[in-house]
């Protein structure tokens, strides 16, 4: 059976809270952004989407979580 070609792909990446301590958690997601890709060649945007979100356990992001991921607690916080 041939393999299925995609005209389009949905890239997500996820960032969540973290923190470089042992025991932090649950990680909770902070940002859900994807990107809709033409796969024909020259791949090409199509389109875009980012949100924030508010986490509930954690609501304050650790310095850590802000300096790996640029988020900053003003992001979430409108989330």
């Amino acid at each position: 059976v041939p393999l299925k070609v995609f005209d389009f792909l949905v890239v997500l990446d996820f960032e969540w809270t973290c923190d470089n301590r042992k025991g932090f958690g649950p990680a909770e997601i902070i940002e859900f952004p994807s990107v809709l890709v033409r796969v024909e060649h020259p791949p090409k945007i199509i389109s875009q989407f980012q949100t924030y979100c508010t986490p509930e356990v954690n609501p304050t992001l650790t310095d850590f979580c802000k300096n790996l991921t640029a988020i900053t607690q003003e992001q979430v916080d409108q989330g």
